[in-house]
């Protein structure tokens, strides 16, 4: 079968990928990474820099100028994905203007369009859902041209990782093993170590257990420290950068003048859990998480305004911001966390912000449901047997006792559920759990090099990403 390797920053590992794709007898046509020295072996493959491919530069083997552009049946035809890429564009180029952005949309569609015309690949493996400007351009036109798109999403449950053919339909394969193990109840006993000592401390009294690797990883990197030396190697690499002194001035600015750090404080206050509250965190952006998965919900603002226009007759909303919000992006203003942000938010009737440094996990515990567009605290909700509403496309949208919501009329009728007593039980959270173990391969795609959550060796996990790419080829 002849394919596109579009790996987007990954390296080397796509070269193992490569190897094993060809000794099952499938050709790999053209190949988007970041550059390493496995490329000179594979002279017959076209290789696309992941950078060049971002900002619409082709590579030397492909004759662009002889592709034309894009006829206005196709524009029209893609007005949801234009959308989407201009939103992905915000955070590649946010000072890029609106104009040049569309030019760069074009164009974009002009190449992508004239390259899978001209080679035909009859399927497209992506290592995660697409989300760059790019290649979620790619991904729409595959479908629109009927080639089969495969790709993977990493659910950060110990190291299990789901393989899907489709973005806003993560779950196919897990619905297809709990259709097969309906009517089974399975028991904590028969989950593999991983998973059970997952769920122990998920549901255990130690919170620092609880929490995510990556959460630790990132508060460790971003902070005290770690995050001054890192400061300190900006500096270095940019000392004779003409716009360092801007930069320095700006930083400072933004720490002693206004910023959305202070907006935030400005009005946030410690929660009340005497009162009905539906605990809301908001999440790291930008990231695929909500671009693309929240799709509309991108906003996530107008994901809260969605949740309080629904809340029952005396609940209210508690939001938290995530605290990696400030310790990748800064404490200034962003076009993510523009000024006004967190006041538009506490202007919203029964809605409260409050501080950042209040426990995640007391806030899921005293809820009444947890709501949000994709985030882990929904997750972390079920395993604690705890409500959860959501308005994307997670990983674990397919779980029996989620509440999936697109409008406000959706979301009150899972409020008027939760209110009526809807409860989730242990033995369901066990069984979804088995099948959550049976549906996935063992793999921390996104970079096997960094993962914390698995016992595996980078290479074990690229050998099972592969062998799981292969089987996914030969099952049509």
């Amino acid at each position: 079968m002849r394919v596109f390797l579009i790996f987007d920053n990954h390296g080397a590992e796509g070269a193992t990928i490569i190897r094993e794709l060809k000794k099952a007898s499938h050709e790999v046509l053209y190949w988007v990474g970041a550059f390493n020295n496995e490329v000179q072996n594979f002279p017959e493959i076209i290789f696309h820099h992941y950078k060049d491919a971002r900002l619409g530069i082709p590579p030397q083997k492909v004759d662009a100028a002889k592709y034309e552009p894009p006829a206005g049946k196709l524009v029209h035809q893609l007005y949801r994905a234009e959308s989407m890429v201009m939103m992905i564009m915000n955070k590649l180029f946010p000072d890029m203007p609106f104009e040049e952005r569309k030019h760069l949309y074009y164009e974009l569609l002009r190449y992508w369009q004239g390259v899978l015309n001209e080679f035909r690949p009859e399927a497209v493996i992506f290592p995660l859902t697409p989300h760059q400007n790019y290649n979620y351009l790619i991904y729409e036109m595959a479908k629109i041209l009927g080639i089969r798109t495969i790709m993977f999403s990493d659910t950060w449950v110990s190291d299990r990782t789901l393989i899907h053919s489709d973005l806003w339909n993560p779950g196919a394969k897990l619905r297809q093993i709990m259709r097969a193990n309906s009517g089974r109840q399975f028991s904590a006993e028969e989950l593999k170590p991983d998973l059970r000592a997952y769920y122990l401390a998920q549901t255990g009294q130690d919170a620092e257990k609880a929490r995510p690797w990556y959460f630790k990883l990132q508060k460790e990197r971003y902070r005290g420290l770690n995050m001054f030396i890192r400061k300190l190697k900006i500096f270095a690499r940019n000392i004779f950068n003409p716009k360092l002194f801007v930069q320095i001035y700006n930083f400072f600015a933004n720490r002693l003048g206004p910023n959305a750090w202070k907006e935030y404080f400005r009005f946030a206050a410690e929660p009340d859990f005497s009162r009905k509250f539906v605990y809301v965190p908001l999440q790291y952006q930008p990231e695929r998480t909500t671009t693309p998965h929240g799709e509309i919900f991108e906003d996530l603002i107008f994901m809260v305004q969605t949740v309080a226009a629904a809340l029952p007759q005396g609940w209210i909303a508690y939001v938290k911001e995530h605290p990696t919000q400030w310790w990748k992006q800064g404490r200034g203003y962003s076009p993510f966390r523009y000024r006004g942000y967190y006041e538009k938010i506490a202007s919203i009737p029964n809605v409260f912000l409050v501080p950042v440094a209040t426990d995640s996990y007391e806030l899921i515990n005293n809820a009444q449901a947890v709501a949000t567009v994709t985030g882990t605290p929904a997750w972390e909700a079920i395993l604690r047997r705890k409500p959860a509403v959501i308005f994307g496309y997670s990983w674990y949208r397919d779980c029996p006792f989620v509440f999936k919501a697109d409008d406000a009329a959706s979301c009150r009728l899972a409020f008027d559920t939760i209110k009526n007593g809807f409860r989730i039980k242990e033995p369901d959270v066990i069984n979804f759990l088995k099948n959550l173990d049976e549906a996935t391969i063992p793999c921390y795609v996104d970079d096997p090099r960094k993962s914390m959550a698995s016992d595996l060796s980078a290479e074990q996990q690229l050998n099972n990403l592969a062998q799981a790419i292969i089987l996914e080829l030969n099952a049509q």
